[in-house]
């Protein structure tokens, strides 16, 4: 019984948005906060925790499509500033700025 319950506990899950929270459904939609990006918040580096490799390459939205190629193609992933129109500031005062021009 014990082995069968290990093994379940290490299926895999083929679908690349299974471990994804929908944004659009949150609280202020694509925009985060702090209580969904916890140790996240105020970091204004994001690709030390998201990789330019897998950072919007699917789209899992349930409400929305998105045209991710643009979005990748329109992107620079070195610069936080191109995160601010979609994902907000992210507690960091600099990018607020940025945030607010128009």
């Amino acid at each position: 019984m014990i082995l069968w319950l290990l093994l379940i506990g290490c299926a895999t899950d083929d679908d690349p948005c299974a471990y994804a929270r929908d944004l659009i459904r949150s609280e202020e939609g694509l925009a985060l906060t702090p209580d969904e990006h916890g140790v996240g918040w105020g970091n204004e580096t994001c690709l030390q925790c998201h990789q330019t490799w897998n950072t919007h390459v699917q789209d899992c939205s349930r409400a929305v499509d998105f045209d991710l190629e643009a979005i990748r193609e329109a992107a620079d992933f070195e610069d936080p500033t191109t995160c601010v129109p979609c994902h907000g500031a992210n507690g960091v005062a600099a990018l607020e700025e940025v945030e607010t021009d128009p």
